[in-house]
């Protein structure tokens, strides 16, 4: 729970759903950017404390 962000309840009912959290999570997050580089020219991603996964939830993207 962060102040100020609500989080979409299908999103919420997709990460409670999955059988491997992390893997949605990512999966979600290459499927934000896309649909944002459907409106925009680039994305700031910012990944506090999990940086590493970022090339991970990059491969993911199609619009890349």
């Amino acid at each position: 729970q962060v102040p100020g962000i609500r989080i979409p309840e299908t999103v919420v009912r997709r990460m409670q759903g999955a059988a491997e959290p992390l893997a949605e999570g990512k999966k979600i997050c290459a499927e934000l950017i896309d649909e944002l580089l459907t409106m925009a020219p680039g994305v700031h991603i910012m990944a506090i404390n999990c940086e590493e996964l970022i090339p991970d939830i990059l491969a993911h993207c199609t619009r890349l």
